[in-house]
């Protein structure tokens, strides 16, 4: 999975672009939060799946990409009056993040990795 850092590039670029956020702090914080899992002694996997919000027993690679941004976003508008919306936005957005890194960059790296060391 991608670094905090890249994480908060992505939000970073984001408002660049023009995505408009009243509560930046909350936003940020919304980016990095998911990941706050692996400061639980004892965390797992199971864990991580649940503060990504991934289905019971899917993978990353199992997820259909179209299906899982609309999920995110039934989910932001589910949880609005609970939770800052800007939260939200930035959690959502970085839960995306992670699936797009696994599939179009983790994995390829990977393949690109085992295609290259088998030439040794």
């Amino acid at each position: 999975m991608p670094l905090p850092m890249v994480h908060l590039s992505v939000g970073k670029k984001l408002i660049d672009m023009g995505f408009e956020i009243s509560n930046l702090p909350q936003f940020y914080l919304g980016l990095i939060s998911p990941d706050a899992i692996h400061m639980r002694q004892n965390s797992n996997r199971l864990g991580k799946n649940e503060t990504h919000l991934i289905p019971e027993r899917k993978k990353w690679i199992d997820v259909n990409e179209e299906e899982y941004c609309r999920f995110i976003i039934d989910f932001i508008k589910a949880n609005s009056d609970n939770i800052d919306i800007d939260f939200l936005w930035g959690y959502g957005i970085h839960i995306l993040t992670d699936m797009y890194w696994t599939k179009h960059i983790y994995l390829k790296f990977r393949d690109d990795y085992k295609k290259d060391t088998a030439s040794i």
